[in-house]
């Protein structure tokens, strides 16, 4: 019998990504706070213990273990497996979001941000039509991303998921999902919004996200952000599909 024991801070997006990967297929997992790096312990009665650090590999290992490998074609999986990717360094990138602690910074990490998520709808859009049954790797990785970007959307009115139907429709199956739900649930977002407040993150200033409003215009026309006597660009976006 497998055990498993991932060492990370509970509200991270590693620990959810775990938890949620092992959820779905009925197993538990316990959690703990890590002394060093975040890494997950996988322990076989007899046979020793496996430990990783990689928060992929950890993702990888749960879908080796739980999803028989004639779900999905090859190509699919491999498509699948890169937008991955793309999705931890939208985490990364949405983590840069929420460390902002000035206008000019947040500008400059939503538009990063940004991009990546269009990479993700478009590599979603571009997915072979043909897919496992229930709730895979990709998934697991998505959830807590999407949830994050649904709590700032809703708690701020950051719009950081508007006009990305893609992922607007796959935050509306994934969360509702009662594995999903239990992990990302009202509390998780209370203790995230509060963290926010308490450590001066520019995107929980009110202020910040008026001027951003303003910007915004009905049409998809090129808009552009005064912050701080600097202009910059910022990407096309329609109002439609955001994360509400």
């Amino acid at each position: 019998m497998l055990t498993f024991h991932i060492a990370a801070p509970p509200d991270s997006a590693v620990a959810q990504r775990v938890q949620l990967a092992l959820a779905l297929h009925g197993v538990g997992v316990t959690v703990g706070p890590a002394t060093t790096r975040p890494h997950l312990t996988v322990g076989c009665a007899g046979r020793g213990k496996l430990v990783l650090g990689d928060s992929l590999a950890m993702l990888e290992l749960i879908d080796r273990l739980f999803v028989p490998r004639s779900a999905g074609s090859p190509a699919g999986r491999a498509a699948r497996r890169q937008i991955v990717d793309q999705v931890l360094l939208a985490e990364d990138r949405l983590a840069a979001v929420i460390a902002a602690r000035d206008a000019r910074d947040l500008d400059l990490a939503v538009y990063h941000l940004r991009e990546s998520l269009r990479r993700i709808e478009n590599g979603l859009a571009a997915l072979p039509p043909t897919a496992p049954a229930g709730p895979g790797l990709l998934d697991c990785a998505l959830a807590p991303l999407l949830w994050r970007l649904q709590v700032l959307d809703r708690r701020f009115a950051a719009r950081l998921g508007v006009g990305l139907p893609g992922l607007h429709a796959l935050a509306v199956r994934l969360l509702a999902l009662p594995q999903v739900a239990a992990v990302l649930n009202r509390a998780a977002a209370d203790r995230l919004v509060s963290h926010l407040r308490d450590s001066g993150a520019a995107l929980a200033d009110a202020e910040v996200w008026t001027i951003w409003d303003r910007a915004f215009a009905p049409q998809r026309a090129e808009n552009k952000v005064l912050f701080a006597g600097q202009r910059t660009k910022v990407p096309s976006i329609g109002r439609s599909g955001a994360f509400r």
